[in-house]
């Protein structure tokens, strides 16, 4: 919903990831927006300051079978998303989306740029961008260090630690809700992503000939409709 009510969601978590305002305007924000939980990041970063505003809040940290499994995921969905997003425009690479949405471009690098920065102490943009020069396993070592954060500064009470493959039962018992008749929901993520990065790859490289091709029909259209049309130099009387 970062992308909700013309960007502005997005807008507030890019102040708070560069400190303009404090991540409790943000959760208010939220607040009266109707919202009673938040989801993933860009939230996620700032889960200590949820934590201090709503005492009562409970925490739900997703983990993989492994962390080389959540670090070749993440590398899937960087290249699908921020590393095509933000490259610069060039002539080989004509990337429309400084020209599509300027105003709210900016504040989505943003917050896309502060992943980690408060709560592991990463530079900004390193998650998305510079995790392709580390060295092997760093990206596997990251997902250690958040684990054992989180796990260090949210009571046992308040946390579960959930996989996706356990289905409902753990996760609503946690909640206190009851178990949905409804299958728990199982999406491949990394086609669905490699399939969005074709897609947007396609706009990139498509979007300057679709551009010129539709100014060409337009000029013909206004040459025939618009100026007298001529024939062995005379124009044509109707």
């Amino acid at each position: 919903s970062v992308l909700e009510d013309g960007g502005a969601h997005a807008m507030k978590w890019a102040d708070v990831g560069t400190g303009r305002i404090p991540p409790e305007d943000v959760f208010q924000f939220l607040a009266d927006a109707g919202y009673n939980a938040t989801l993933d990041y860009p939230s996620s970063e700032y889960f200590e300051d949820s934590m201090r505003l709503y005492p009562n809040a409970k925490v739900i940290l997703t983990v993989r079978d492994n962390p080389r499994l959540w670090a070749d995921s993440w590398t899937v969905i960087m290249e699908a998303t921020s590393i095509i997003w933000d490259r610069p425009v060039s002539l080989t690479y004509p990337n429309p989306i400084g020209f599509i949405a300027p105003i709210k471009v900016i504040p989505m690098r943003e917050m896309r740029c502060s992943f980690g920065v408060r709560s592991l102490g990463l530079e900004e943009c390193e998650m998305n961008h510079a995790h392709e020069s580390k060295p092997d396993g760093w990206l596997e070592d990251v997902y250690k260090r958040h684990y054992e954060y989180v796990t260090s500064k949210v009571p046992p009470e308040r946390i579960l630690i959930f996989n996706v493959k356990q289905g409902w039962e753990p996760l609503c018992k946690f909640l206190g809700v009851p178990v949905p008749d409804t299958p728990f929901p199982r999406v491949n993520d990394s086609s669905v992503l490699q399939n969005v990065r074709r897609a947007w790859l396609v706009i990139v490289y498509g979007w300057i000939p679709l551009l010129l091709t539709t100014v060409w029909i337009l000029w013909r259209l206004l040459r025939r409709c618009v100026f007298p049309k001529v024939k062995n130099g005379k124009e044509k009387v109707a």
